[in-house]
């Protein structure tokens, strides 16, 4: 779930719409969870408790991430409970593994289809969408530059990124519950599959 400030200045957190209706139309109920607070600090505990009901983790995008999400990924990553990520969500997962990021500009367009995505032939995601390239779209300000995860997919930035240790931990760049297409499909059939062995 991603962060928001309300009007008022109420902290809160949202589901983007196009991810929960893409997640229900194949029979999969999305449920977000906020940060366990006691005394105005963490409980990591509870945190995990709360994790450890999931069956998978969906990190959508967002504007920005803490320490606190980084947690969450790692203790995910951990468990071994699948993850995918999209958008912050794989740049969170670089980034715990030794990453580096940087902000860019020309990256966010509102078309369904803004560039190619090369994937990398060895990697895990070419083994599920089984092309060497798609189209897919592009909005995010930063990119990750580096990191010791498997590079799964470039254009003239990285854009996806794996583990080969994990069940099914595999970040995107782009948004694909916005594009709803074939290769969209295949990225989530397989993350659905990885839940239903958890």
């Amino acid at each position: 779930m991603s962060k928001i400030v309300t009007e008022k200045g109420n902290n809160g957190f949202i589901l983007y719409q196009k991810l929960n209706d893409y997640l229900l139309k194949n029979g999969i109920i999305p449920l977000g969870f906020t940060p366990p607070v006691v005394n105005n600090k963490l409980d990591y505990l509870k945190l995990k408790q709360i994790i450890s009901n999931f069956d998978g983790i969906i990190l959508e995008g967002g504007d920005d991430f803490d320490s606190f999400d980084l947690k969450v990924v790692k203790y995910i990553y951990d468990k071994d409970i699948p993850c995918l990520g999209i958008c912050l969500g794989m740049q969170m997962m670089g980034h715990l593994f030794n990453g580096k990021m940087k902000d860019v500009k020309n990256h966010n367009s509102a078309k369904k289809y803004v560039h190619f995505v090369y994937l990398n032939k060895k990697g895990k995601l070419y083994q599920i969408i089984k092309k060497p390239k798609i189209l897919v779209n592009s909005r995010h300000n930063s990119v990750i530059t580096q990191t010791d995860l498997t590079k799964e997919a470039y254009s003239n930035v990285l854009e996806a990124v794996s583990s080969n240790q994990k069940k099914f931990f595999i970040g995107v760049q782009w948004h694909p519950e916005s594009l709803d297409d074939i290769n969209t499909y295949k990225l989530f059939k397989a993350f659905f599959e990885a839940l239903k062995k958890n």
